[in-house]
C-alpha cells in the first residue's frame, strides 16, 4: 500500500510538472531573470551557507556527549551526508549512516552508539519540519481561497499527518518508554520477517548493537539541553532556508508575504520525501511553482525563484558536498 501511495503521489506531481513545463513562457522567464539584483541574490546564497552551518551546529551539539569533533571536520561530514541524500530518492536518510560511519572511524567509537545519537538528532529536526508542514497546510486551508475539492484533500492530509506522525509515535513512546528492544519483543508476530532468525550468534550480535543504539538514542533525545538546543538550531535552520526564497523574490523586485514562502518551501520539502527522483529533482521544483501559482504569484517569477533556490541548494549539497566526500575518502585512504 505504501508503495502504491508513493507511486500515485509521484504521478500526480509528474503530471503537474509536465503541465507547467508545457506552459512556461521562456522569453518571459528570461526577462524576469534580467531584473535580478546581485545584492539580494548574494544574500540568498549566504543564507543557504549559514543554514548548513546551523545544521552542523545542531548535530555537533547533539553528539558532544559522545565525541567532541573538530567543527570543520564535522562540517565536511555533514555536507558529505547531504551529497548522499541528494543523489538518492525518497526520505533522504542515507547520509546519516555515512556520518555515523565516518565519525566512528575517526574517533574510534561504536557505530551503533553514534548512529543512535544522530538518529535522535534527526527526530528532533523532523519534529520542527513537521510543525512547519502542519502550519503550512492550516494556513492554506484557512487563509487561501482554494477549490472545495482541494480543501477537502488538504484536510484529510492534515489528519493523516497528525495521526501518523503525532498520535502513533506518542502512544508508542508512552507504551515502550523509548525502549526499542521492548517494542521488538512485543512484535514477535513479525518474526517471520527476520532474515537471521535461524542464526543465534548473529541475532545475539545484532541485539547487542541494537541495545547500544537504543541506549544512545534514548540518552540523546531525553536530554533537555540537547532537545532544547536542537529545537532552536532547527528553527534557525528553517528560517534561513525561508530567507533564501524571500531574498530571491526581493532580488526580482517582488515583495511577498513571508508566510507564503514558509508554505511553499515547507510543502516542497515534503514532496521530496515521496519523490522517486534523486533529491526530489524536478518534483520539488514543479510543486513549488504550482503552489506559488495558486497563491497568486506571477508564473514566470515563480519559475525563476523556485529554480534558483534549488540551484543554490544543489550547489551546496552536490558540488560542495561532493568535494567534502572526496576529501574524507582521501583522509581515510
Amino acid at each position: 500500500m505504501k508503495r502504491y501511495v508513493k507511486v500515485l503521489f509521484a504521478l500526480i506531481i509528474l503530471v503537474l510538472l509536465i503541465y507547467f513545463l508545457l506552459n512556461i513562457n521562456f522569453l518571459e522567464v528570461y526577462n524576469v531573470l534580467q531584473k535580478i539584483s546581485t545584492f539580494y541574490f548574494f544574500l540568498a546564497f549566504i543564507s543557504y551557507s549559514l543554514a548548513f552551518l546551523m545544521f552542523n551546529l545542531r548535530s555537533t551539539y547533539s553528539l558532544k556527549w559522545i565525541v567532541r569533533p573538530d567543527f570543520w571536520f564535522f562540517q565536511k561530514t555533514t555536507l558529505a551526508g547531504f551529497f548522499i541524500n541528494t543523489i538518492t530518492p525518497g526520505a533522504q536518510i542515507g547520509g546519516d549512516p555515512l556520518k555515523a560511519y565516518i565519525l566512528s572511524k575517526k574517533y574510534k567509537k561504536p557505530f551503533s552508539k553514534i548512529f543512535g545519537a544522530i538518529f535522535a538528532d534527526k527526530i528532533i529536526h523532523t519534529l520542527i519540519s513537521l510543525f512547519f508542514i502542519l502550519f503550512s497546510v492550516l494556513f492554506l486551508i484557512t487563509f487561501i481561497p482554494l477549490p472545495s475539492g482541494l480543501t477537502f484533500i488538504l484536510q484529510i492530509f492534515l489528519f493523516l499527518i497528525f495521526f501518523v506522525f503525532a498520535i502513533i509515535p506518542l502512544f508508542s513512546i508512552i507504551k515502550t518508554k523509548l525502549n526499542l528492544k521492548f517494542t521488538l519483543r512485543k512484535l514477535k508476530w513479525l518474526a517471520w520477517l527476520n532474515p537471521v532468525k535461524n542464526n543465534e550468534k548473529l541475532q545475539k550480535e545484532i541485539g547487542k548493537k541494537l541495545g547500544s543504539f537504543t541506549k544512545s538514542f534514548r540518552k540523546t533525545i531525553t536530554n533537555k539541553k540537547i532537545f532544547t538546543m536542537g529545537i532552536i538550531f532547527s528553527l534557525i535552520y528553517w528560517f534561513l532556508n525561508y530567507l533564501v526564497s524571500y531574498f530571491l523574490f526581493l532580488s526580482l523586485g517582488f515583495k511577498i508575504n513571508f508566510f507564503f514562502v514558509i508554505i511553499v518551501v515547507s510543502l516542497g520539502s515534503l514532496v521530496g520525501v515521496f519523490s522517486p527522483s534523486p533529491g526530489g529533482v524536478g518534483f520539488i521544483e514543479g510543486f513549488m511553482i504550482f503552489l506559488y501559482s495558486i497563491i497568486g504569484i506571477n508564473f514566470a517569477t515563480a519559475v525563476v525563484v523556485s529554480l534558483l533556490s534549488r540551484m543554490i541548494f544543489y550547489f551546496h549539497s552536490l558540488i560542495v558536498g561532493g568535494i567534502s566526500l572526496i576529501s574524507l575518502k582521501k583522509y581515510f585512504k
